[in-house]
C-alpha cells in the first residue's frame, strides 16, 4: 500500500473510479463540482484519488451535483469487478440501506457499510450451503435405504 493512500475494499475503488468517469464524461472540473459540493478542490481530489474516506451522506451530495442517482451509481458498480464479493442482484437493497442511512443521518464510510455487506453475503451463502449439505446428505440416506432395504434396517 502506498503511504497516504487509505486501504480500501474493491467496492471503494471502482466507485472512485466511476464517480470520477462520470465526472469526466459530463465535463465537470473538479473545480466546479467542488465549489457546488461546498468543499476544495483538493479535498475532491483526495476523494477521488483514496487519501480521503468517502462517507454516505456525501456520496449523495455528489450523486445529486453531477444530476445522477445514487442507483445509477451502484447499478454501473454492479456491472464492474469491484461487485465481484457481493450479490449483484440484491443491488436495490445495498441501496435502500444507503438511502436509509443518509435520511436517518447517518454519516459513516462506506467501506465499512461494504465491508459489513459483504459479511453478510458471505454468512448467507455459508448458511445456504450448509442447507444444500443436509438436504444431500438427507436424499443420500434415503437412496441407501432404497438401494440397501435389509442392512439399513439390520442397523436399526
Amino acid at each position: 500500500m502506498v503511504k497516504g493512500i487509505l486501504k480500501e475494499t474493491d467496492f471503494i475503488g471502482e466507485l472512485r473510479k466511476i464517480l470520477r468517469r462520470e465526472r469526466e464524461k459530463r465535463g465537470i472540473s473538479q473545480e466546479r463540482l467542488a465549489k457546488q459540493l461546498g468543499i476544495s478542490s483538493a479535498y475532491l481530489s483526495q476523494m477521488e484519488n483514496g487519501t480521503r474516506h468517502i462517507y454516505v451522506a456525501f456520496l449523495s451530495a455528489w450523486c445529486e451535483a453531477m444530476h445522477i442517482s445514487v442507483p445509477f451509481v451502484m447499478e454501473k458498480w454492479s456491472k464492474s469487478s469491484g461487485s465481484n464479493d457481493l450479490h449483484r442482484k440484491r443491488i436495490p437493497e445495498y441501496v435502500k440501506i444507503l438511502e436509509d442511512l443518509v435520511t436517518l443521518g447517518f454519516n459513516v464510510e462506506l467501506d465499512s457499510i461494504m465491508i459489513g455487506l459483504k459479511s453478510l453475503v458471505q454468512h448467507e451463502k455459508i448458511m445456504r450451503q450448509r442447507e444444500q449439505d443436509k438436504l444431500y446428505r438427507a436424499e443420500s440416506r434415503e437412496q441407501i435405504k432404497e438401494y440397501f432395504p435389509k442392512e439399513e434396517a439390520e442397523k436399526e
